[in-house]
């Protein structure tokens, strides 16, 4: 009986494209760590320079069109039924700039439109949590002097703006008295409209603590960002700086973009860059900024021995960053302890470390110990004496506090 050869070269034709493709993926993976070890991190003037300049960047255009259609459709049905909600509650995350956004989207909201507004001022919370209910009523001075009690719709033109919530409470006895009082005005005074802004984690605690949701039925959480409303948002500084896609594993035919793509991306490296930063920062401005800084290289300078060797350096190289894939950075070792107290300064936004050790009930030589230890491990930022949790750490941060039975309000 003769050799059937077909029998023979059939199992190498199905093996051999698999071995083709496992050595182009190891070579690949190789090439990539090459082009990684040659990689330093940006200059730390560079990085406060791009920190400063993302900053300065305008919310999201989603972020204020959305609110801006929210908040003329409430308004609208406010004016014209008489039984309409007089609030609306626009909900972010503890990560995310509520008071910015709430400002800016109203700024540009009123330059549209004629209203009475009152709107608090506040950069921080107040210093002392007693002091919280009468600054509140000094400055949005409401009464029966100056408001009607009178419902009829010709009156509802005043509207009360306070940017973020978690200014006006402290997880503390009595900490919560000027929440009590703006539920009571917005019973009392059904011709005042009131915009307010919370993040998610801070009005779930109040909902549970004092109900606040029967009072502000009318929420709205934010959208997330999709990855070409990142770059567009990121786009002023984009355009300042020479980036190079510097990822091996996206090295492909840019040829393969579509009409429709070629109006939004520059290359397939770039949509799949963006797409990437979109899952991971959860569609989160604040932490999509974080972890494009993070992802941000320069090429490593030459040592003297490899000049000598005539390695040449192209000119652009040596001035030009390179976006290397991004990544959300491990927790740190966290102690129970640990986990309470990031609970505690999600939940307020932003604290100081008086306020943070009587939200706990702890001393506050014992916090601000903590507080150094986290620090120090980068979970944590302070900027004058202000805390607030570093964005990038919150998607790992929030399953961990998941997992070990934290109440944790979902993203939308």
């Amino acid at each position: 009986m003769g050799l059937k050869i077909g029998f023979l070269i059939e199992p190498l034709r199905n093996w051999f494209p698999k071995f083709q493709a496992q050595i182009k993926s190891q070579a690949t993976e190789l090439e990539q760590k090459f082009i990684e070890s040659s990689l330093d991190d940006l200059p730390q003037e560079i990085l406060t320079s791009l920190k400063n300049n993302i900053d300065g960047l305008f919310i999201p255009q989603i972020y204020q069109d959305t609110i801006e259609s929210q908040l003329t459709e409430a308004l609208a049905l406010w004016q014209e039924q008489e039984d309409a909600a007089n609030s609306l509650v626009i909900l972010g995350n503890p990560v995310e700039q509520t008071r910015k956004i709430i400002n800016e989207t109203f700024l540009g909201w009123q330059q549209k439109h004629i209203w009475q507004v009152k709107s608090l001022s506040w950069k921080i919370r107040p210093e002392n949590h007693s002091t919280i209910l009468p600054q509140l009523q000094q400055e949005i001075e409401l009464s029966s002097k100056n408001h009607s009690n009178n419902d009829s719709l010709s009156q509802r033109k005043f509207i009360v703006i306070i940017p973020d919530l978690s200014y006006c409470f402290l997880r503390c006895v009595d900490g919560l008295e000027a929440i009590d009082y703006i539920q009571e005005m917005v019973v009392k005074y059904r011709s005042i409209f009131w915009l307010i802004g919370c993040n998610n984690w801070a009005w779930q605690y109040l909902d549970c603590a004092c109900k606040i949701g029967a009072y502000f039925e009318n929420t709205y959480s934010l959208p997330t960002l999709k990855d070409i409303e990142i770059k567009d948002w990121l786009n002023p500084i984009l355009q300042t700086i020479d980036l190079n896609f510097n990822d091996s594993r996206n090295q492909e035919d840019d040829s393969k973009l579509g009409d429709d793509e070629r109006e939004k991306w520059n290359s397939k490296s770039e949509k799949k860059y963006f797409g990437s930063l979109a899952d991971m920062s959860l569609g989160i401005s604040t932490i999509a900024a974080q972890l494009w800084l993070r992802s941000l290289a320069i090429k490593k300078k030459k040592s003297e021995e490899d000049e000598n060797e005539n390695t040449e350096i192209e000119s652009n190289d040596s001035d030009s960053m390179f976006l290397q894939w991004a990544k959300l950075p491990d927790l740190p070792n966290l102690t129970k302890d640990d986990l309470y107290l990031l609970f505690s300064l999600c939940l307020h936004n932003t604290i100081n470390v008086p306020d943070l050790a009587l939200s706990l009930g702890e001393p506050e030589s014992r916090v601000q110990a903590q507080v150094q230890v986290l620090k120090h491990v980068g979970i944590i930022e302070q900027k004058q004496g202000i805390l607030m949790l570093n964005p990038v750490y919150y998607p790992r941060l929030k399953r961990h506090l998941v997992n070990n039975h934290f109440l944790v309000v979902g993203d939308s």
